[in-house]
Order: C-alpha cells, then sequence, then structure tokens
C-alpha cells in the first residue's frame, strides 16, 4: 500500500482498508500480496504489528541521515538506525496476529 502520506500516521483508516484487501468478500488478495511503504514512524510499528498482518517496505529514500533529514522530516525524531532497529526487532521475532 503506497500513496499519499505516511500510512502510520493513519493507521486509523489504512488498516480496514488492507482487511477489505485480505478479506475474501472484499479483494481476498493473500497476505503475501499485500504490503505497506512505510518511512518509519517507529511507534506505530508496533500499533501495526497488532491490528494487521502484512508485509512492510521500508522507504529510505536517501543513503544515509545527513540526506534524509532534508527528504524525509521524521528521520529527525526516528534516524536510519532507531528505524531499522525497531523493524529488525519485529522481523526477528513475529508474533501472531488476530485472524491469521
Amino acid at each position: 500500500m503506497m500513496g499519499m502520506g505516511e500510512p502510520l500516521l493513519n493507521l486509523t483508516n489504512v488498516v480496514p482498508a488492507m482487511e477489505i484487501m485480505l478479506d475474501d468478500f472484499g479483494f481476498g488478495l493473500s497476505k503475501r500480496r499485500v504490503t505497506l511503504s512505510t518511512s518509519g514512524v517507529v511507534p506505530a510499528l508496533d500499533k501495526l504489528g497488532d491490528m494487521i498482518d502484512v508485509a512492510l517496505a521500508i522507504s529510505l529514500h536517501a543513503p544515509n541521515d545527513t540526506i534524509r533529514d532534508e527528504i524525509v522530516p521524521i528521520n529527525k525524531k526516528y534516524n536510519i538506525e532507531t528505524f531499522l532497529a525497531r523493524f529488525a526487532a519485529i522481523w526477528r521475532n513475529p508474533t501472531p496476529i488476530r485472524g491469521a
């Protein structure tokens, strides 16, 4: 799921939209075919994991924090290292998700 804006800042609408994509009475897509692309709102990664089980894509936009700070404002709060560390912790330790 990609579009305008950061999806992790809009979980109230993004999660129901993804549930429709996954539901047999909606689009009936496999969770392997649904990917959420994020720039890295670190606290929302945990919330997302508690709400729905989909793949994540990381939108880095730059090779280092100096350049990324200019392009991606959230990087000043959650830099690449912080974001990737949290992402890796979630990836290594997947938890059962409701409805899975």
